[in-house]
């Protein structure tokens, strides 16, 4: 047999002097990220405000979380059962030990009612499909474009269709 004691004199040597340091370094990067969470956050609040100001709807309606998505069925013209498909997968998971496929397929139909609404929204400010999958892929640029921008006009009387890409009369 071999005999290992000579290499720790009895009892291990460990050197944890830069444990500390590397702890601080990960609680610095995950502050770092915190805050740009928060001025993205800070935002698109704001652009929020300005956008539903610009719709007609209160500005206020941005900062309460469900009714800021009914507002938003509002300015694209879609049907309550819209609204009720977009937030349905959040309701359930929240209330019930909902089982997860079940989820994800409510998760499936929110992600739809959400394409439809960006679509809705789109033709309701004179913009095509691309802009559509800007709404969809990258709100954080596209909403504010909107938002912002001197040349987007809502216009409440273009017609569009309940769920935006098919007519239902609920």
């Amino acid at each position: 047999m071999y005999d290992y004691n000579h290499l720790f004199n009895g009892t291990p040597s460990y050197d944890y002097s830069g444990l500390g340091s590397v702890f601080a370094a990960g609680i610095g990067i995950l502050l770092f990220i915190g805050l740009i969470v928060l001025a993205v956050a800070v935002f698109m609040i704001v652009t929020f405000c300005i956008f539903f100001k610009k719709c007609g709807k209160p500005a206020w309606a941005a900062i309460i979380p469900y009714y800021s998505t009914w507002v938003e069925n509002e300015i694209a013209g879609c049907h309550w059962v819209v609204f009720a498909a977009s937030i349905a997968g959040t309701v359930i998971s929240l209330l019930f030990n909902a089982n997860p496929f079940g989820t994800f397929l409510l998760s499936l139909v929110s992600i739809f009612a959400g394409v439809c609404v960006c679509y809705n929204i789109s033709k309701k400010f004179n913009k095509g499909v691309g802009f559509c999958v800007g709404l969809v892929l990258l709100p954080v640029v596209f909403f504010p474009i909107l938002a912002f921008s001197k040349t987007a006009v809502y216009d409440k009387n273009v017609k569009v269709k309940n769920c935006a890409f098919f007519d239902v009369n609920f």
